[in-house]
């Protein structure tokens, strides 16, 4: 047996599984000291009680004979996709319901896509999200990177011959916004090469003003937007999330033919309690938690802003971006040390000198990294 080769040169979650190890030891070492985690982009807000409310009753549905239901559609549960659909037709998108597709989050949505198709060359900007270079790697897919303004996005894309293109906006780590006129552009090249846009959204809800990027028919036959609960609605330890795809898209077919053959459906209860994000009643608290997390940002860039460090992010993406003109490994690793404060090195995002803190955290966290921090910097050399 023979494995497939690009398998062997990926890492994973590599950047993320090296910080917890690091944390992991300073604990063993440093039992009885409390470690401000603003790492691993994981949430700390419990569910909301009208998610709970939502799933508790799906549940109790399933115990009754009358509305028992057994495996969901594969593309997901029809109710769903229509509330989904109706939000981007009030986003001034035209997506029908049979354009969504259900999915267990953002990363396995990624992963399936990337392997449809054997693409040539992939665009991916830098700094970025870890996983789509290690995707490239694993399907055998040449990446070109680049850490130009997103502004020159598409001359690069066509430079380079790309077809395909991995977007993250609003981006993890930075928080930047790719605009409209940006998509369209690229929509415009990859309609002509035959390329798709893979639109990785996962932290749109941070972002009051955003707009789905398929307003023009390039872009509904090419980008494909790939979205999540995990952080609007606390369902990382769910796991929920849709795929927006227009019919014309080359992966439309493909990708629903591999949901039919690899999963059997996302668990109703959790499809029952992900309709929760497009309710009316639910607005003012995803408005209070967006808040909440963005409060979480201002404190914890407070130090650096007053140390003389500069930082993108804590506004449309709930990360904060700085750079610290050395290693952001070595300053992780100090930091860590000598204030118990886990960040996550912007190395792993391509993003060297650079470190990115999670503010994901609670309020009460956030307010005590960002005295540590301080501490920290007040002896810390620039």
């Amino acid at each position: 047996m023979r494995i497939k080769q690009g398998y062997s040169s990926v890492n994973g979650d590599y950047i993320f599984s090296k910080t917890d190890e690091k944390v992991r030891a300073f604990k063993l070492l440093h039992p009885n000291i409390k470690v401000i985690d603003l790492g691993v982009g994981d949430v700390k807000l419990p569910i909301m009680k009208s998610v709970s409310r939502k799933m508790r009753k799906a549940a109790y549905e399933l115990s009754k004979r009358e509305t028992f239901v057994g495996y969901p559609p594969d593309n997901g549960c029809l109710f769903l996709r229509k509330m989904i659909s109706d939000y981007y037709r009030k986003s001034g998108c035209d997506i029908s319901p049979e354009e969504i597709f259900i999915t267990g989050g953002a990363k396995p949505a990624l992963a399936d896509l990337t392997s449809l198709a054997d693409f040539d060359k992939a665009f991916v900007p830098e700094p970025n999200y870890p996983l789509y270079l290690e995707l490239c790697s694993a399907y055998g897919i040449s990446a070109v990177k680049t850490r130009a303004p997103s502004e020159t996005y598409a001359d690069f894309a066509k430079e380079n011959d790309c077809d395909l293109c991995m977007i993250c906006s609003p981006c993890n780590p930075t928080g930047e916004k790719v605009g409209s006129d940006v998509f369209r552009e690229l929509a415009e090249f990859e309609k002509k090469r035959g390329g798709v846009i893979i639109d990785d959204a996962a932290y749109a809800f941070f972002d009051d003003a955003y707009k789905p990027p398929f307003e023009t028919a390039a872009e509904r036959d090419t980008v494909i937007e790939v979205r999540t609960f995990s952080k609007s609605l606390s369902f990382t330890g769910i796991r929920c999330g849709f795929v927006a795809m227009g019919k014309n898209n080359p992966l439309y077919k493909p990708f629903s033919a591999l949901l039919s053959l690899k999963y059997n459906g996302v668990n109703v209860t959790a499809q029952r309690a992900a309709a929760v994000a497009f309710s009316e009643y639910a607005k003012p608290e995803l408005a209070l938690r967006r808040a909440y997390y963005r409060k979480n940002a201002e404190v914890l860039a407070a130090p650096f802003v007053r140390s003389g460090y500069e930082f993108t992010g804590g506004v449309f993406a709930p990360y904060v971006f700085v750079d610290v003109k050395t290693s952001g490994v070595a300053f992780a690793e100090e930091l860590l040390s000598k204030a118990a404060v886990c960040v996550t090195p912007g190395e792993g995002f391509g993003g060297s000198g650079k470190i990115r803190l999670s503010c994901l955290c609670t309020a009460e966290d956030a307010l005590e990294g960002a005295e540590r921090i301080s501490r920290f910097l007040d002896s810390h050399v620039l």
